[in-house]
């Protein structure tokens, strides 16, 4: 049992159609369940100047189930409580469930195919933003199946990932007001924006390790109109992944080669962030083509402004080792 006090100072008056005005209370503590179940909450309004003393309370019920921890499988053939299908459907359970826990996806197929090729505004599998759980004591791992780590990845061997998300992006994480999974804990209604800056923030601690054989192959699929061809994207405060003992390849005959650019803007006394894929009055498109990409960029929202006062955030303890790179421009 926990009682939490919360003082209004004023309330709106009863607008003039007759219907009372909201106003919205925000507490001084967050309420953070430690255990599973359901939990009962109840509201009660105190003001002796209520004329209606007898409508002041609600009670409602919240369900708390357990995150996610231990070992799952992604397999298209695989069943149970502990596999999914897709690795997109891993991931959407992360968003909904989080983890209590360190938390292993091993790869038992040969191939996965991610992403959609005609939303050209996402990547292949979009992991930015705040993960309930995640973080030192509870990291995520994709590791092949013992039956898979014996082997290189490669056609018909080991585990082959096809990237082909309509941005010719991957695995994209990073700070982000706007994940693509409604999930996501800054998608949930209307939050203060305090905690808009928290929750878009990336809390890191997301490992890929194809083992000694280099069991674990990402091949970038990009349509052919588009020049950006990126496996995995460590955007804004990427923070604690390690990437270690894989295969990246670029199955796209269009390969970037024109990197971003950062000017100082005099007028707005700021720096201006060039967006990795960018039109082109004469190719349609520019962009570049890199396996891993480690960029971080003051926040900005859509008007040119930071609207949600975000947090401006580097990238740090990114460990990229032992991966063998083939077909990209950087």
């Amino acid at each position: 049992y926990e009682d939490y006090d919360v003082e209004v100072l004023s309330i709106p008056a009863a607008s003039e159609t007759g219907l009372y005005n909201v106003v919205e209370v925000p507490f001084t503590k967050d309420w953070v369940p430690t255990v599973v179940g359901t939990y009962t909450v109840t509201i009660t309004i105190e003001n002796e100047d209520d004329p209606l003393q007898d409508n002041n309370t609600a009670t409602t019920t919240i369900q708390v189930i357990d995150g996610m921890s231990g070992n799952y499988t992604i397999s298209a053939t695989g069943s149970g409580a502990r596999n999914f299908p897709t690795i997109a459907d891993a991931v959407a359970a992360l968003y909904e469930k989080g983890i209590t826990g360190h938390t292993n996806f091993i790869l038992t197929d040969t191939e996965y195919h991610e992403g959609n090729p005609s939303d050209l505004s996402q990547p292949a599998v979009d992991m930015s933003a705040w993960i309930t759980g995640l973080g030192e004591n509870a990291q995520i791992t994709f590791k092949p199946s013992a039956l898979k780590s014996v082997q290189r990845g490669g056609d018909n061997n080991g585990v082959t990932i096809r990237l082909r998300g309509g941005s010719g992006v991957g695995f994209y994480f990073g700070q982000n007001r706007s994940p693509w999974d409604q999930n996501a804990v800054i998608n949930q209604g209307d939050l203060q924006p305090s905690k808009r800056r928290i929750y878009a923030n990336p809390n890191g601690y997301v490992h890929f390790d194809g083992g000694n054989n280099k069991s674990i192959r990402f091949v970038t699929e990009a349509d052919a109109t588009i020049p950006q061809q990126i496996a995995i994207y460590l955007g804004t405060g990427s923070h604690n992944h390690m990437i270690k003992n894989c295969i990246f390849e670029n199955n796209s005959d269009f390969v970037g080669c024109t990197l971003p650019l950062t000017q100082y803007n005099q007028s707005s006394n700021g720096f201006l962030y060039e967006e990795d894929l960018r039109p082109d009055a004469q190719t349609g498109f520019v962009s570049h083509s890199s396996a891993i990409v480690l960029r971080s960029k003051v926040p900005v929202d859509q008007n040119g402004s930071n609207s949600d006062v975000l947090d401006t955030l580097f990238n740090w303890n990114n460990v990229i080792t032992g991966n063998d790179i083939m077909g990209y421009a950087y």
